[in-house]
C-alpha cells in the first residue's frame, strides 16, 4: 500500500522544490516552533505555533505576507551568515598558511640584495613611445 503524502511529496521532488505556495512557508515556520518546544519545553511556543497556522489557514493575505517576510528574513540571515563563515575561515584557514609561509620561507641574504635593478638613466617623451 501507497503512502498517503506520496502524491504530494512526488510532486515537491518532480518540481526540484521550487515551492510557490506561501503555506509552505507558515508550515516550516510552525514546524521549526513545534520542534523548539519539544527540544526547550518552553510553554509559549506552542500557542504561538498555533495561532501562526490557524490565523494563516483563515487568513490566506497573511500567509502570503508571513512569506514573503520570512524570505527576506532568510535572504538577510543567510548574506550576515555567508559573511560570518568566510570570515572565520580567513582568520581559522588562510592567516595561519600565511604565517607559516612566512616563517618558512628563505630570507633574502645580505650579499644577494634585492632584485631591484636601478637604473640611472634619464627618460624622455621617446622613451615611452614603443616600449616593447
Amino acid at each position: 500500500m501507497r503512502d498517503p503524502l506520496f502524491p504530494v511529496l512526488f510532486t515537491l521532488y518532480s518540481n526540484g522544490l521550487k515551492i510557490k505556495s506561501p503555506y509552505f512557508s507558515v508550515l516550516a515556520l510552525v514546524n521549526g516552533l513545534v520542534i523548539a518546544y519539544l527540544i526547550s519545553n518552553k510553554f509559549i511556543l506552542l500557542p504561538i505555533a498555533v495561532a501562526f497556522a490557524s490565523t494563516c489557514i483563515i487568513i490566506p493575505q497573511c500567509a502570503h505576507f508571513l512569506a514573503r517576510v520570512l524570505d527576506s528574513m532568510i535572504h538577510y540571515l543567510g548574506a550576515i551568515t555567508n559573511f560570518i563563515l568566510l570570515s572565520i575561515v580567513y582568520i581559522l584557514v588562510v592567516v595561519p598558511l600565511a604565517t607559516a609561509y612566512k616563517i618558512s620561507r628563505k630570507p633574502i641574504r645580505e650579499s644577494e640584495g634585492s632584485s631591484f635593478n636601478k637604473e640611472e638613466k634619464e627618460y624622455t617623451s621617446q622613451s615611452f613611445y614603443k616600449q616593447w
